[in-house]
Formats: structure tokens, C-alpha cells, sequence
């Protein structure tokens, strides 16, 4: 990529053209941001600088929502992986129960349910 370099003039006279461009509004607010800056340095960084993330972050609701959204969201999610190995291990033992060579009617028989919840103990 070539480099172009401009004289100062020229560079000087470009930018002139490409503050005229910025809305008064835009300039206003500028101005009054140099004036604190300038006039109250340290208000000016405890109100706008990186100092007071910390606490501008809690009044920034959209931040909050999103944060909570996205905190649910990997609640729900590791709660449904939790639930599915659950209900997969549950399953499995389901089938080994209803796949083996006793017959149905044997798991509604009292003694047969302790005897199980004995050998399900060891």
C-alpha cells in the first residue's frame, strides 16, 4: 500500500473541511466535555474516565438484562444436561429391568420391590 503524505497546509485545510462537517450539537457537547476536562480534571474522570466502571456499570440496565438473560441461559442449559444424564441412566436401568427374563407382574409384587431396594443399597 503506497503511503501519501500531505504538506501541513494541505492537511490543515482538510481537517477545516471535515469540522465543518460535524453536527453544532456534536460540537457543543465537545466543547463542554473540554471545558470540565480542562477546568475540573478529576470530576471529569470520575464521571466519564475507566475509574468509575465499576459503579456506572450497575445503572446500565440493558448491560444487566443481558447479563441476567445470558446467566439463565447457562442455568437452564447445564440443568437440562443434568436432567438428561439423569433420565438417560434411568432409562438404561429401565430397560436392563423390563429387557430380562422376569415377568411383568414380578415389579408390582411387594417382597420382590424390597428385595430390590435391598440389592439397589449394596
Amino acid at each position: 500500500m503506497k503511503k501519501i503524505t500531505l504538506p501541513p497546509e494541505s492537511l490543515a485545510r482538510h481537517l477545516d473541511i471535515l469540522v465543518r462537517r460535524i453536527p453544532a450539537r456534536a460540537v457543543s457537547r465537545l466543547e463542554h466535555r473540554r471545558k470540565q476536562a480542562i477546568y475540573h480534571p478529576e470530576a471529569a474522570m470520575r464521571q466519564h474516565g475507566s475509574l468509575s466502571l465499576g459503579r456506572r456499570w450497575l445503572h446500565q440496565h440493558r448491560i444487566m438484562a443481558g447479563s441476567l438473560l445470558l446467566a439463565l441461559l447457562l442455568g437452564g442449559l447445564g440443568a437440562y444436561h443434568w436432567n438428561g444424564d439423569r433420565q438417560r441412566t434411568i432409562g438404561e436401568v429401565d430397560a436392563a429391568l423390563l429387557g430380562g427374563e422376569l415377568p411383568p407382574g414380578a415389579f408390582t409384587n411387594p417382597q420382590f420391590v424390597q428385595w430390590l431396594q435391598e440389592h439397589a443399597q449394596q
